[in-house]
C-alpha cells in the first residue's frame, strides 16, 4: 500500500458501550451519524466490524479467573447483539447497503482497561 493509499483510507474511531449493554443511547448519536454520512459519501467502502466485550458485561469484576464455555458464550452472543443492533441501525435509519457491513468474530477483552465496544476496519 502507498502512502497516498494509506492517507485516503477511511478511519473510524470505535464505538463504545457500557458495561452490559447493547443498544444506543444519546451520547451515540453524533457518531452513528457521522459515521452513516461518511458511508453514504464513500459508497464504495465496506467496513468490517469487530464487537468487543469485557467481563463486567456478564457482571466479573476481576479478569483472573478463567472464563466458562457458558460465560464466553454469553460475552460472545452480548457482542453479537450489539453488531447486529447497530448494523439494523444503519439499514433502517439511513439505508445503508447491508453488504458493506461486515461481521468479524466477536472478541473478548481481558485487559483490566477494556471497555465493550464496536471497533471498525476498512
Amino acid at each position: 500500500m502507498s502512502a497516498t493509499d494509506l492517507l485516503l483510507k477511511v478511519r473510524f474511531n470505535d464505538l463504545v458501550y457500557g458495561a452490559k449493554h447493547t443498544s444506543f443511547d444519546d451520547s451515540h448519536l453524533e457518531f452513528l451519524q457521522q459515521f452513516a454520512n461518511l458511508m453514504k459519501d464513500k459508497s464504495d467502502t465496506q467496513v468490517t466490524i469487530c464487537p468487543v466485550a469485557i467481563y463486567a458485561d456478564i457482571g466479573l469484576i476481576s479478569n483472573a479467573t478463567p472464563l466458562s464455555k457458558e460465560q464466553i458464550t454469553a460475552l460472545n452472543e452480548l457482542s453479537e447483539s450489539r453488531f447486529h443492533n447497530f448494523k439494523k441501525f444503519m439499514i433502517d435509519q439511513y439505508q445503508l447497503e447491508s453488504s458493506r457491513l461486515l461481521f468479524c468474530s466477536p472478541q473478548i477483552d481481558s485487559d483490566e482497561k477494556a471497555v465493550p465496544r464496536l471497533a471498525f476496519s476498512t
